[in-house]
């Protein structure tokens, strides 16, 4: 007959990994090992908090995330919020969000972080056709250009601005916009030249006002608006800049009736 042992069962401490346990069957003793959870494992062992900088344990919640990053929020950074929700962007300026924050893209003539400076613009008082008068500008570099002006004449050739910088001869970025019979010239580049032709049925040196807004796009191109409507299509007559950038060298920027 089988006895019975007396002999208690043995078994390792529960909270290790790989524990060994026996136990009595009553025909004698049965070897088993058996894999414990430890039930006190760090929460933050997965790295739960892609959205923060660190992870930190909590009573309540398991766990919380500590510094979200920009866009989101809550215990565990898991609520994202649209920077451009606020409407950031002032005078009519578009927000993009980007990864990591915001920016205002801003109609002219305003611009900084939420479009409320206004670009430094340039006015002259005439005083008719002897009168030259200038402004001194710094060197710059621009995206996108725009040059926008009044004129009144009854001659058939003018020339409406020139930017002069005499201490940049070597430099071949400059500016200048004349104009012979109905066709008007832009020079971007030394010697790189704009021509935009108008019909004879419409006169411009018929004594009355116009408007003439230039708009120079990256990649040298141009629009050229008489009177609020584009005219004409653009013409590069020489050259093919390769400058994504228009750079307005520091000089003397004039503006009048030159023969």
């Amino acid at each position: 007959p089988s006895t019975l042992s007396t002999q208690p069962h043995t078994q390792n401490d529960p909270e290790s990994p790989d524990s060994t346990t026996e136990h009595e069957n009553g025909l004698g003793f049965v070897t088993y090992k058996s894999v414990y959870i430890n039930q006190f494992l760090d929460p933050c062992v997965s790295n739960p908090c892609t959205n923060a900088e660190s992870c930190v344990k909590d009573v309540q919640l398991g766990y919380r995330c500590q510094n979200c990053h920009s866009q989101y929020h809550g215990p565990k950074c898991e609520e994202h919020v649209d920077p451009c929700s606020s409407n950031p962007c002032q005078n009519g300026g578009k927000c993009i969000s980007t990864m990591t924050s915001w920016r205002c893209v801003c109609p002219f003539p305003f611009h900084h972080t939420v479009c409320t400076r206004i670009t430094r613009a340039y006015q002259f008082d005439l005083n008719g056709t002897a009168d030259y008068p200038y402004a001194s500008v710094p060197d710059k570099k621009y995206n996108r250009f725009t040059l926008n002006f009044l004129f009144k004449t009854a001659e058939q050739n003018a020339s409406y601005l020139i930017h002069y910088a005499p201490d940049k001869s070597s430099q071949t970025e400059r500016l200048s916009v004349w104009r012979v019979g109905n066709t008007f010239f832009v020079e971007l580049w030394k010697d790189y030249v704009y021509t935009f032709t108008f019909p004879l049925s419409y006169p411009v040196n018929d004594k009355n006002w116009h408007t003439v807004t230039i708009v120079l796009e990256s990649n040298a191109e141009l629009r050229f608006y008489l009177d609020g409507v584009t005219r004409e299509s653009p013409k590069l007559t020489k050259g093919n800049p390769g400058s994504s950038l228009y750079v307005l060298r520091a000089g003397t920027l004039y503006i009048g009736y030159f023969k």
